[in-house]
């Protein structure tokens, strides 16, 4: 449950990031 609440919020934040600050290079890196 942990694991798996912490991928969500990782998505959530690169999402946030991806709104910010679009960067192919950052959507790669996943």
């Amino acid at each position: 449950g942990f694991q798996f609440e912490r991928i969500v919020r990782l998505d959530d934040f690169m999402k946030m990031m991806d709104t910010l600050q679009p960067n192919p290079r950052l959507r790669n890196r996943r």
